[in-house]
């Protein structure tokens, strides 16, 4: 079996001094925003097209177009954490291990006074596609508990779970 730290080990004993330095400095930098890493809950649905009126539509002619239906849903947690992006100009809320892996959402004041509107409801992080992305829903009052913990100064006086 292949030992990978052993390899990135010697690997960075043979860098040049400059170079284990940027490495070093990548590694904290990526086990910080690891750091702020949480599950949360979400529902799964897997998106079909189906026809509504089938076979005797077509025979009389009418145009049966499909429709978007669900088939069936499962749960499972993904891992919530925020991202420095452009240099840490600004942040993104990111939500790993959802359909595509990396649901990605600014985070901004609006977007959080968006969300404490709807503090009970869930949100959708992907709409989903038929026959190929699932749709995927997470509970908002997760996320601002999550945003209540990692950046008060974001939702500090927006109203509490329902």
């Amino acid at each position: 079996m292949i030992d990978f730290a052993a390899l990135l080990a010697e690997k960075r004993a043979r860098m040049m001094p400059e170079e284990r330095e940027r490495f070093d400095a990548a590694v904290a930098a990526r086990e910080a925003i690891e750091a702020t890493e949480h599950p949360i809950p979400a529902v799964f649905e897997v998106l079909v097209w189906k026809r509504p009126s089938g076979l005797a539509a077509l025979k009389a002619g009418q145009q049966a177009l499909p429709e978007r239906a669900v088939d069936h849903t499962y749960e499972r947690d993904v891992r919530i954490r925020i991202e420095p992006r452009d240099n840490g100009a600004r942040e993104v809320i990111q939500f790993i291990g959802a359909v595509t892996g990396h649901e990605a959402f600014e985070l901004t004041p609006d977007l959080c006074a968006g969300l404490a509107s709807d503090a009970g409801g869930t949100w959708s992080i992907c709409a989903g596609t038929p026959n190929r992305y699932d749709s995927c829903t997470i509970q908002v009052a997760d996320v601002l508990d999550y945003l209540r913990d990692r950046r008060p100064e974001l939702v500090g006086g927006l109203p509490l779970r329902p």
